[in-house]
């Protein structure tokens, strides 16, 4: 039973993301989105973690809400690496700080640190234990991962 609901859950999944990435769908690349989340489930479900606890129907809409804050995040990152550039003398003070994480569970890690990376200006460089090493292109000394923490606790904690 948990095996099945592993690979239906996986399959939703990657059938998801590719309708988003590729909306809106005409009948034959609704069979081809099919085929290929089935594919690809059959390919990786052995490397993929399963917690019935991720189908929590309130960390799914937490998750849900957690979209439009990360893309107003990355927006904002956006349009100040864009000022930056754009000005003649590059105002940059590019660090690498170290900022301990609440986090504890390794799918909130993941969620944090790849939301780090995919906002423009920071990288994620390196986690250790409690620790997230982010290369920031301007080192302010502000707190990188503080508001992404409070809502990915909702999600994996």
């Amino acid at each position: 039973m948990l095996k099945g609901l592993r690979f239906i859950a996986t399959a939703a999944a990657a059938m998801a993301i590719y309708i988003l990435m590729a909306f809106p769908l005409d009948p034959g690349e609704a069979v081809l989105a099919l085929l290929i989340s089935l594919l690809s489930t059959i390919l990786m479900i052995g490397f993929l973690p399963f917690d019935l606890r991720l189908l929590n129907p309130v960390r799914v809409i937490k998750a849900l809400i957690y979209l439009p804050f990360f893309f107003r995040k990355m927006i904002q990152a956006n349009i100040s690496i864009a000022a930056v550039v754009l000005q003649p003398k590059l105002p940059i003070k590019p660090a690498i700080i170290k900022e301990e994480t609440a986090l504890s569970s390794a799918e909130g890690r993941l969620i944090l640190t790849s939301s780090i990376t995919l906002t423009p200006g920071t990288l994620s460089v390196d986690i250790d234990d409690q620790n997230v090493f982010v290369h920031c292109v301007s080192g302010t000394g502000k707190k990188v991962l503080e508001p992404f923490e409070k809502r990915i606790r909702g999600i994996s904690e």
